[in-house]
Formats: structure tokens, sequence, C-alpha cells
């Protein structure tokens, strides 16, 4: 079974809920990451996307400094190989899409 990544925030709308919602994936990866005993090269060969890419994902933050912001594609792919997965819920009932 997948653990599951959700923001420890629900105030969605917030630049603060979202800054804490990309550290909170970030944090989850690094970890399953570690828990799988594979590198950063190894994820990001098996998830299909560059070193680089996968890295910012894991720090949270892209070269420039600005916050990570992958494509929803690069994001599934990256959790299927940490074994992670991020539900999608509506906002006013907290129900799973």
């Amino acid at each position: 079974m997948r653990e599951q990544v959700t923001p420890s925030d629900d105030r969605y709308g917030s630049n603060e809920s979202v800054v804490a919602a990309v550290e909170e994936l970030a944090k989850r990866c690094r970890e399953a990451r570690a828990r799988l005993g594979i590198s950063q090269e190894e994820v990001a060969a098996r998830a299909g996307v560059t070193i680089a890419t996968y890295g910012c994902i894991e720090r949270g933050r892209s070269i420039s400094g600005a916050l990570v912001n992958p494509t929803m594609d690069t994001l599934v792919r990256v959790l299927e190989v940490v074994g992670l997965e991020a539900p999608l819920r509506a906002r006013d009932t907290g129900e799973s899409l």
C-alpha cells in the first residue's frame, strides 16, 4: 500500500499553504527514497526525468530558487517510483475524487 502525501495545511489558496505543501512533498520524497535505498539518479531514471528535475523536487525549489512546479505527469511518475501517491480531494467536502 502506498503512503499518501497530503499537505498538513488545507488552505490551498494561500501562498503559505503552497509553500508548506511543496516542502512536505520534498520531505516525503527524500524520506521515501532513503527508505528504498536508491539514489536520486535511480529515481530519475525510473521516472523518466532528468536528475536535475528530481533533485529540484527533493529540494522543493528549482535551480533559480523558485518553488518547484513539476507537471502532473512528472509528479505522478516520480511518486510512483518512490511508492507515494497524492490523493485529490474536493476542498469543501474533503472527499477523495
